[in-house]
């Protein structure tokens, strides 16, 4: 943001209850910076996850609804991406259903800052991108 005179409106960024972000998504929503949330869906690596398990049977939802539901009311713009029509069509349905405040805390409480895709400020990680 120093270096511009237009903050930017969206800032896209791996965002789920295990890489939880608190203070990144306060600043955001204090500067109007939308969140898009990558891999909100963990890359399916934390579906299966006791307290997700037991949420989705609560909620009579997937794994994976609950997270997307999770980002939603957490106010993130959540894209989840997958090649099976099932999985598209299961994605759709959360709408329907709104998690209560004691269980968004639980996943809240999941924070482990688990990164399905690599630190961004890992030098490894940089050093890996091809130079555009």
């Amino acid at each position: 943001m120093k270096g511009s005179n237009v903050p930017p409106s969206v800032n896209q960024v791996e965002f789920n209850p295990f890489l939880h972000q608190k203070e990144l998504l306060d600043f955001c929503n204090g500067q109007g910076i939308a969140i898009e949330a990558y891999a909100p869906l963990t890359t399916g690596n934390k579906l299966k996850h006791p307290v997700l398990l037991e949420l989705s049977q609560a909620y009579s939802k997937s794994p994976a609804q609950v997270l997307l539901r999770w980002g939603l009311q957490r106010d993130l713009i959540v894209l989840p991406r997958s090649s099976k029509t099932e999985r598209i069509s299961e994605n759709i349905h959360v709408f329907d259903f709104e998690i209560s405040g004691k269980d968004m805390a639980r996943l809240d409480a999941l924070n482990e800052n688990f990164r399905a895709h690599g630190n961004p400020n890992d030098p490894d990680l940089i050093r890996s991108l091809p130079n555009w």
